[in-house]
């Protein structure tokens, strides 16, 4: 990246790395990060999260879980908003074996978009795309189901999530699995702002 103003390396080793929680910004948005593994897995592992940056699957997602084009200006935030609507729709995500692309993550050589998009109008756009993905995810307020009542309540769960967020349409959540099921999955709880461990290490 020489001449580009920036002082990073470009990474040349072939282990990929797992993405892993790393906490939640003053906008009460997720921040993730990407963690190496040790050494390259034999098959694809199962990722807790989902990066818009890396994002290969069958052409079949687009129909079930299309990209919500209300999330204008959102930066953080669309990605576990997309998460979340995956993960409950059915699919799963996974890492790669090796890497096969790079990304340049600092952005010190170049303005990003919400540096030069400064309008009152595009910080309202943002705003209320910010409070849509707090919409969508909000549903973790609903009681929580006594382990043993567990099975019995999920389906329950999941109808009080689709008639909360019947607003969203298609851009709401899924039906497949409930978000407390994911939250539990991923060890974070959006409403609490709470991180495991588990997370913070990319459930490795």
């Amino acid at each position: 990246y020489k001449g580009l103003g920036s002082s990073a390396a470009v990474c040349t080793g072939r282990v990929p790395p797992a993405l892993c929680a790393k906490e939640f910004g003053s906008d009460g948005m997720l921040r993730i990060k990407a963690r190496l593994l040790q050494a390259s897995p034999t098959a694809p592992l199962q990722s807790l999260f989902w990066a818009a940056g890396f994002s290969f699957s069958s052409a079949a997602v687009i129909e079930q879980v299309p990209y919500d084009p209300h999330l204008k200006n959102l930066f953080f935030g669309e990605e576990q908003s997309m998460a979340a609507r995956l993960w409950t729709s059915g699919w799963d995500f996974y890492t790669p074996v090796f890497s096969v692309a790079f990304h340049l993550w600092t952005r010190d050589y170049r303005p990003s978009f919400r540096e030069v998009l400064e309008a009152p109008s595009h910080k309202l756009l943002e705003r209320r795309a910010r409070q849509r993905v707090e919409e969508l995810l909000r549903v973790a307020e609903l009681p929580r189901p006594d382990t043993e009542e567990k099975q019995l309540q999920e389906g329950e769960v999941r109808d009080e999530n689709k008639a909360a967020h019947a607003g969203l349409g298609v851009f709401g959540l899924g039906n497949a699995r409930s978000l407390l099921q994911y939250q539990e999955f991923c060890g974070v709880d959006f409403v609490t702002k709470t991180i495991s461990a588990r997370s913070l290490d990319g459930g490795l």
